[in-house]
């Protein structure tokens, strides 16, 4: 079974040579008769599995780079969390034809990371008759809708995730890509079946040339000790490093400037506090209203022992950031470019796209929120810390109850732009 990273190389191949072959070599993005040969490559279903969903994540990400325009809305994607929603709903939308906004049309269905110690209890790993028969129905079809492609995330780090019946259904219907040294599938080929993708989590090697490849891609250069503390500091969650290197690039701003190597001492000051890791991390999934992401991050921190009002406090925070930004702009007494810097100064404009992915990532919420759904978050906030001050309720669910209503109402709502 091919790995994500290896079908990623042999698509980025794919589209260099079908580049080439129309007599372009300068590396720019692909015309519009190189982004339809990938109709020639790309299968209408993937299924991604295995210990280490950063993959996943990168895999979907690509796509959505190759098949649409940079920052057009999301009209030609449907999300679905699995553990919320039904496969009669995701296949209906799997089997929806593109819309005239995009030739291409991207349906996710994604689970939540599974541990051992969930693995009886979940309902989106079974199915029921109905959900078989629909799913196994869908799988089998030869597919004549151009321009779907249909993607489903399976993460689990637990061993025995293989006998669930979500896993065994796919499983039955997929075809292995063969690996990168080897010819690749025809479309015929292709088109139908089911591709199978691994997400194995890197072993130490591994790890560590992952790692080189990440840091030298963003002009970051790390003393070999200060890799291997980088490695031993954060572990080998590739989600987790990568949130480290957003703050070395912050952070250790003049070394990155003067190319001089990042050492011990820097990673230290920068990443050993693992509270401080959850806590950027978790900013962030609120700021793009990622849900799944938000409970793996509130998980980590509770099972770390952070407590819950310190975890309320630093949601407030963030929404704190995010009213205080609208009123600027609303006022109209800073831009969006001074507003950014007041509240993120670590981020400097010449971090170039870190800079820009983080602005766009921090104007999210203030665009979306308007103010009465402010109030009611701060009203809600409010209550839950008198909640938590008379020990009343159990608090973590009441947060992540708190959390979840807000990434599904921030989600639903339309993107408006705050005058500023």
């Amino acid at each position: 079974m091919a790995s994500v990273t290896e079908y990623l190389r042999e698509l980025q191949s794919f589209l260099k040579k079908a580049d080439k072959n129309k007599g372009r070599d300068d590396g720019k993005e692909p015309k519009e008769p190189v982004r339809q040969s990938l109709a020639d490559f790309l299968s209408p279903c993937y299924f991604l599995h295995g210990d280490e969903p950063f993959f996943g994540r990168r895999f979907v990400d690509s796509l959505k780079g190759l098949l649409f325009e940079s920052g057009s809305p999301e009209f030609s994607l449907d999300r679905f969390w699995m553990d919320e929603s039904g496969w009669a709903e995701v296949i209906d939308a799997a089997r929806t034809a593109p819309t005239f906004f995009s030739p291409w049309r991207l349906t996710l269905a994604e689970f939540p990371i599974r541990g051992e110690d969930r693995f009886k209890d979940r309902e989106e790993d079974k199915l029921t008759d109905v959900e078989a028969e629909i799913l196994d129905e869908y799988l089998q079809e030869r597919r004549s809708l151009p321009g779907a492609v249909f993607v489903v995330l399976y993460p689990s780090r637990f061993r025995h995730y293989r006998s669930s019946p979500v896993y065994k259904m796919f499983e039955k219907h997929s075809r292995r890509p063969k690996r990168s040294d080897e010819m690749p599938p025809s479309k015929e080929e292709q088109r139908e079946n089911v591709v199978e993708l691994g997400m194995a989590a890197l072993k130490p090697k591994a790890l560590q040339g992952w790692l080189n490849d990440e840091l030298e891609g963003r002009g970051l250069v790390l003393a070999p000790e200060a890799g291997a503390r980088l490695i031993e500091v954060v572990g080998s969650d590739l989600q987790r490093l990568m949130i480290e290197i957003d703050k070395l690039q912050s952070y250790a701003a003049d070394k990155v400037a003067a190319r001089q190597a990042v050492d011990v001492e820097d990673i230290d000051r920068v990443c050993a506090w693992t509270r401080e890791v959850e806590a950027w991390s978790l900013t962030d999934a609120l700021s793009t209203a990622d849900w799944p992401r938000c409970v793996e991050v509130l998980d980590k921190l509770f099972k770390e022992g952070e407590a819950e009002l310190k975890v309320l406090n630093d949601i407030a925070g963030f929404f704190r950031d995010v009213r205080l930004a609208r009123s600027w702009l609303e006022d109209k007494s800073m831009d969006r470019k001074a507003v950014f810097s007041k509240l993120k100064p670590q981020i400097k404009e010449s971090y170039g796209s870190l800079y820009a992915q983080k602005f766009r990532e921090f104007f999210l919420p203030v665009d979306r929120l308007s103010r009465p759904q402010l109030r009611r978050l701060f009203l809600e906030l409010n209550r839950l810390d008198n909640a938590f001050k008379s020990s009343a309720g159990a608090q973590r669910e009441m947060i992540e109850s708190f959390v979840f209503e807000y990434c599904r109402g921030a989600r639903d709502d339309k993107l408006r732009r705050t005058r500023g």
